[in-house]
């Protein structure tokens, strides 16, 4: 007999994501570092940055590449596989499509893009997990996915350690193109 599957929780994924947007963080600030520090992208940066929505689009962009590439190829991304979280079709064991892992992604985070109306609806996706038996984000819904936890969490202990790792390396990264 199949043991009983254990759905993942909003706070794990929350954190999960947390995860996520750092390591993303960890490819593109380098990249962006070395753009003003060599290539004078101070006009664009400027530009971006006094760009609400060009700023958020630079962030979300490289995001949904790398989360749509991990679901779909591992069915986790580092987040979530710290979590011991799993992105499959809805009642399989299956992982989805490019497509669908797109869609989802897009569906997730893509409406960060429209400001605080995006916000809203990112607020009340997080709700819907939390709320509803079935720990399906609209996200989920949508493209018929269930994020499972397949095994126990990464040690906090550990995560600690590398969300420690995590910041020394955007200090260092920070220091050497001042």
């Amino acid at each position: 007999m199949e043991k009983e599957k254990k759905l993942a929780g909003a706070w794990g994924r929350f954190w999960a994501q947390a995860i996520d947007w750092l390591v993303v963080g960890m490819i593109t600030m380098p990249i962006w570092m070395v753009g003003k520090t060599f290539f004078g992208f101070d006009d664009w940066m400027d530009f971006v940055q006094n760009s609400d929505f060009l700023l958020r689009l630079a962030l979300v962009v490289p995001y949904l590449g790398y989360a749509t590439y991990m679901v779909a190829k591992r069915g986790s991304t580092v987040g979530k596989d710290a979590y011991g979280f799993k992105v499959y079709k809805q009642g399989t064991k299956e992982l989805i499509t490019y497509r669908e892992a797109a869609v989802r992604e897009l569906v997730k985070i893509g409406v960060t893009v429209l400001g605080a109306m995006g916000g809203l609806v990112y607020f009340v996706n997080g709700l819907v997990i939390v709320f509803s038996k079935s720990k399906q984000g609209l996200h989920d819904r949508l493209v018929k996915t269930e994020v499972v936890k397949v095994r126990p969490a990464t040690p906090l202990g550990k995560q600690v350690l590398i969300a420690l790792g995590i910041v020394v390396y955007y200090v260092v990264v920070r220091m050497l193109f001042v």
